[in-house]
């Protein structure tokens, strides 16, 4: 029944501390792993007092009971397996070494069977003084690992504490514990606990300089993205103002034409503001009527009939240097007071605007 009992006190913390680390992390089912973490410890002390009753080994199943609750773990946590790992062989590492301390305890302090009644109080008290203290490190520990992304890393780094447990095992016979009152026994056990803080700690710096690195390339990464975002725009910027310098450019090169024109037409009189108009007119009557009409009134330089059909005459009027207007307006006062009807009066004189539109379309097609 001692026996029995020390093996239920060092088996308990090996999940205890598990669900107190990972109990805020994302679980597939936690109701789940906490039935199947039950299940497996109460199938653990069927075994070992199967094994205690018909003096069987226990040691090498015990190793497979916590294999299959590494399993469990990984099985419900959503987590990496070796990140799981790592984090757990620091968990196997503290049962060791307080079994270990323990087991000296019993045979060198007080003298009593390593897996007694006094073995597992030793246990219990060695639990409850440092499992807080594993508990903050291992928190910090966690939260550093489980926030490090490094695939690669993570597939390898784990051999390192699961090397120095197995040396440890191997060199103090942990599955007998027969040798537990040895000083070598207590050294190795000292050891082991020096090199796995030691290890955990350099591995800790590691990580950090690994997140530190990666933080950088992901800032590099963004300035890099930034920088490229910035250099297309400033493409743009720079591909919109040679446009505009061109439109500038071919602004300035008509302006330079009209001005061109303005003082061209400022310096010298054009012949074509002086030559003379000419009036088209239409009229409900014959070429003589129409031609006696105009003939009579002043300014009437030149008159030729453009056509004549079916009583409508069309002709054109040349007036003479006198006011284009005035004639006009004469033509239609002397057809309205001889009773014919006009059916087209148009007027055309060259002005300044014809002509400077003249100019500069003809030196843009130059």
């Amino acid at each position: 029944m001692e026996q029995l009992f020390y093996i239920f006190c060092t088996t308990l913390p090996s999940h205890i501390i598990p669900f107190a680390l990972f109990w805020n992390f994302r679980w597939r089912s936690r109701t789940a792993a906490l039935v199947l973490v039950a299940a497996n410890v109460l199938c653990k002390m069927a075994a070992a007092a199967y094994c205690l009753a018909n003096g069987l080994y226990f040691r090498n199943l015990e190793l497979l009971f916590a294999v299959v609750g590494f399993l469990i773990y990984c099985a419900f946590l959503r987590l990496s397996p070796f990140k799981m790992l790592f984090t757990y062989l620091l968990i196997v590492d503290y049962l060791l070494i307080i079994r270990g301390i323990a087991a000296f305890l019993a045979v060198q302090a007080f003298d009593i069977p390593i897996q007694g009644w006094g073995s597992s109080f030793i246990c219990i008290l060695l639990y409850g003084v440092t499992l807080p203290l594993l508990l903050r490190f291992s928190r910090r520990v966690a939260d550093l690992v489980y926030r490090t992304d490094a695939p690669q890393l993570w597939r390898i780094i784990w051999l390192i504490p699961a090397f120095v447990t197995v040396l440890t095992l191997v060199f103090t016979n942990s599955y007998l514990e027969s040798s537990a009152g040895s000083a070598f026994f207590l050294f190795c056990r000292v050891g082991l606990l020096v090199c796995v803080f030691a290890i955990y700690y350099v591995l800790l710096q590691s990580l950090e300089g690994v997140e530190q690195q990666a933080a950088l390339r992901q800032r590099l990464i963004f300035e890099s993205r930034l920088m490229e975002t910035q250099i297309a725009e400033q493409k743009k910027h720079s591909a919109l103002m040679l446009e505009h310098m061109s439109e500038l450019r071919r602004q300035r090169h008509d302006l330079r034409h009209q001005l061109a024109a303005i003082r061209g037409l400022a310096g010298k009189d054009d012949a074509r503001l002086s030559a003379p108009g000419v009036i088209t007119v239409g009229a409900d009557t014959d070429s003589a009527t129409a031609q006696e009409l105009i003939a009579a009134l002043p300014g009437a330089a030149g008159i030729s009939v453009a056509s004549e059909s079916e009583g409508r005459t069309r002709m054109v009027v040349t007036a003479s240097e006198g006011d284009i207007y005035e004639l006009s307006r004469s033509i239609f006062r002397a057809f309205a007071a001889s009773g014919h009807v006009l059916s087209e009066l148009d007027v055309k004189k060259a002005n300044l605007e014809d002509i400077f539109l003249e100019l500069t379309e003809g030196g843009e097609q130059a």
